[in-house]
């Protein structure tokens, strides 16, 4: 009839506002995440059949959601509680918080290089209540985004201990999935780092489940498998935002940020930058930022 026609003619407009619009494949209901779906709103959406000019757009971006984290979840949701982090995920997201607990105490079984018994917490230890995730920290802790910018040498010990927590999760066969200021935490008096935030890990090799909120290689959204390269990207990203690195370290942060060696390379691009910038290992003073702590 021609209600019937006027309305399969309005459809396709419908779709296309639809999918430019999404940000994750829940956000387009009536075709299921499978190979089906895809190939229905890929014959609907394709350019030749679609005289929409923006068509291509829209189908282009078709596989990227198909492919892309189906979860969103908010870092603006975690609350200090004297000596720990609450996390919020949000109902619905029991899953998430169950796998932080697990990936952050595999990364704290993690042994020393020689196999002895680990001594150096690099994670909050965690706790799960549904939705809700505990990290406890004990006294003295700050999150990155307390601190005003780093200067070039606190830059560079927290970017080593980044390297050797990314190299334990690694080791533990997890990929951590959104390194980001908000969930890095410095210890100023001991120079520590530990690493939060678990709830976007996955095992090393399956692609990412929550959507990251920190600057991340774009491949990686859109189904790339992670890796320790994503890690490595994010965690030079989330420096670079919150510091004035030393020429050498800067330079290294820039280049990981954006084209990721492997692990072995950058910790030995690593040493020869903090050797050229630095010279000898000497102990840097960094002062407690005027933020509440943890």
């Amino acid at each position: 009839t021609w209600h019937n026609r006027a309305r399969a003619a309005l459809r396709p407009m419908t779709i296309i506002d639809t999918v430019l619009a999404a940000t994750t494949w829940n956000d387009l209901p009536g075709y299921p995440r499978d190979a089906r779906g895809l190939r229905r709103l890929q014959r609907e959406l394709h350019p030749d059949v679609n005289p929409d000019p923006r068509a291509a757009d829209a189908f282009a971006r078709i596989e990227v959601l198909f492919n892309a984290p189906d979860v969103v979840v908010h870092l603006a949701r975690g609350r200090k509680r004297s000596g720990a982090m609450e996390w919020d995920l949000g109902a619905g997201n029991e899953d998430l918080a169950a796998t932080a607990v697990v990936a952050a105490r595999d990364v704290l079984r993690q042994p020393n290089p020689d196999g002895s018994a680990p001594t150096v917490r690099w994670v909050p230890t965690p706790a799960a209540s549904g939705h809700v995730l505990i990290s406890d920290y004990g006294p003295g802790w700050w999150l990155l985004t307390d601190f005003p910018a780093l200067d070039a040498a606190t830059a560079a010990w927290v970017w080593n201990r980044l390297l050797a927590v990314i190299h334990l999760a690694e080791r533990a066969g997890w990929i951590h999935g959104d390194i980001a200021p908000g969930v890095i935490a410095l210890d100023p008096a001991e120079h520590g780092l530990r690493l939060d935030g678990w709830w976007t890990a996955v095992r090393s090799g399956h692609r990412l489940v929550v959507a990251p909120t920190s600057a991340t290689p774009p491949a990686y959204k859109g189904g790339k498998r992670a890796d320790a390269q994503l890690s490595l990207a994010q965690a030079a990203s989330s420096l670079l935002e919150r510091s004035a690195p030393s020429p050498r370290i800067g330079e290294l942060l820039l280049q990981t940020s954006l084209r990721p060696a492997g692990l072995p390379e950058t910790l030995k691009h690593t040493r020869t930058a903090l050797h050229a910038d630095f010279g000898r290992r000497a102990w840097h003073e960094l002062a407690a930022p005027s933020a509440v702590a943890i």
